[in-house]
């Protein structure tokens, strides 16, 4: 079930893991013998929804109205490591439900859903039962006739489906693969009915340099989209997440030469804001497992049970407050311009330059690493000379410089090999100690936040203050 939030749970009125395998059959095909097997006979009526451009195809996503059948409603399905995740809402409309719209508004790219194609099949469902009556699989021979797009155009075909029951094990899939592969039927390249009758959606390919960036672009973009469905359905994916926007926005820095400079700003100030949304709920996560840590390892005569269990409690209190702001921008507008800008981005950077043919193309991203190498260089030497008073920030900005040279060199890989991978190794290094001194530094000023919430509570703001003081401590050694 999707959601940790009041209304993001009550929106999607059942899901559950759909376990199942596809095979394509001649139009002659004759399905074994299935013992015990009961025999249903549905005519099934299925619009499908999606982008213009296919971006939920291309994720392996359908959404669906489906009438006829033991499932009327809508349907939204995605890809899940056990077979594919279905939400189900009310069949009701014809336009498809703000409960599973909104759940995939990361995956489509806050793009508009048209009617692409409806699918009309004939069902021939033998159901398989325990002896308790528990389904243990259904096999559906389906013969399928769809219209896609306002052509009328139609194509037809016939395929055979196995979906698991709640009392289905993989034995009893493997049994019934076996019985559909020995009678002819062979495993369905074809995926969805519906990526079946539309085909796959058409993407531009970019060569030289700018394939290279656009490719590892694109990955950002994919990561981004589920980021936003995992955290929609309550799952913890803030750090994957806020990795990917810092990837896009090292990118658009380090490579800035090769893109429309108005564009790029744009992008980039709307990802800092995104990120800073993810980087408050990702601080809190980072400093509960330190304080933990700490309070485990903390002499029973300095810090109480009562105030350890007041400091967890608040910094609780603060995670779902900084959660639920994260889930509000989710649903936001300026989110929404984001998503759009994304889409943008995805169908086509916005290049200054024809780089497709570049024979340079190599040397221009290595000199453009190297640069951004240089930098992290200088920055680190800064912060080495750099006062106590402003040495925090100045390490900070360190930090932040041997990240983009990483994710640089990640980017350079595929054209730069070994050298890429070495500089990327080498300034991943360099950001985890730099990130030591910053975590003690956020944990430290998280206490401090803390100590003036609990001024009137002596126990709680006393182990603020002994935690805030181990934490300068270690700042201060990581420093050295």
């Amino acid at each position: 079930m999707c959601g940790s939030r009041p209304g993001y749970v009550e929106w999607v009125a059942d899901s559950y893991v759909e376990r199942e395998k596809k095979f394509d059959v001649r139009p002659e095909f004759s399905l074994p013998p299935l013992a015990g097997a009961r025999l249903e006979t549905h005519q099934l009526h299925a619009t499908y929804f999606d982008t213009d451009d296919g971006l939920l195809q291309a994720r392996g996503v359908t959404l669906r109205r489906r009438r006829g059948g033991s499932d009327d409603g809508w349907h939204l399905k995605v890809p899940h490591p056990e077979g594919k995740l279905e939400l189900h809402a009310d069949g009701g409309s014809t336009k498809p439900p703000p409960e599973l719209t909104s759940v995939a508004r990361g995956l489509r790219l806050d793009q508009p859903l048209r009617q692409q194609a409806i699918l009309k099949t004939v069902r021939e469902a033998h159901r398989l039962y325990t002896s308790e009556g528990g389904l243990v699989a259904e096999v559906a021979d389906d013969r399928v006739c769809a219209t896609v797009g306002s052509t009328g155009e139609t194509v037809r075909w016939r395929e055979i489906e196995i979906e698991l029951g709640p009392a289905g094990s993989l034995d009893a899939m493997q049994r019934l693969v076996g019985q559909l592969t020995e009678a002819g039927a062979s495993p369905s390249t074809g995926g969805s009915k519906y990526a079946r009758a539309v085909g796959a959606p058409l993407t531009h390919r970019w060569t030289g340099i700018a394939g290279v960036i656009d490719d590892y672009l694109q990955t950002q973009y994919e990561r981004l989209a589920w980021g936003d469905l995992r955290m929609r359905c309550g799952e913890n994916a803030v750090h994957k997440t806020r990795v990917a926007v810092r990837r896009c926005r090292s990118t658009l820095r380090i490579f800035s030469i090769l893109f429309d400079e108005t564009r790029t700003a744009h992008l980039d100030a709307e990802l800092k804001w995104y990120a800073q949304a993810l980087g408050t709920v990702r601080d809190l996560d980072v400093a509960r497992r330190l304080l933990e840590q700490d309070l485990d390892s903390a002499p029973e005569t300095s810090i109480s049970h009562a105030a350890a269990a007041g400091l967890i409690g608040s910094l609780e209190d603060a995670r779902e407050h900084a959660w639920k702001h994260l889930l509000d921008v989710l649903d936001g507008q300026r989110y929404g311009y984001l998503l759009r800008e994304l889409a943008d981005w995805r169908r086509e950077a916005h290049w200054t330059r024809a780089t497709a043919d570049d024979p340079d193309a190599a040397d221009c991203v290595w000199t453009l690493v190297k640069r951004a190498r240089k930098k992290s260089d200088k920055r680190l030497a800064d912060a080495e000379s750099t006062a106590d008073d402003a040495i925090d920030e100045a390490l900070h900005r360190a930090r932040k410089a041997a990240k983009r040279t990483r994710y640089a060199a990640e980017l350079a890989r595929p054209i730069m090999g070994k050298k890429a991978k070495r500089t990327a190794k080498a300034h991943e290094q360099r950001q985890d100690v730099l990130g030591t001194t910053q975590d003690h530094r956020m944990v430290a000023a998280v206490l401090h936040d803390l100590a003036g919430k609990h001024a009137t509570s002596s126990d709680v703001a006393f182990a603020c203050g002994i935690l805030a003081e181990r934490h300068n401590h270690a700042k201060e050694r990581a420093r050295r």
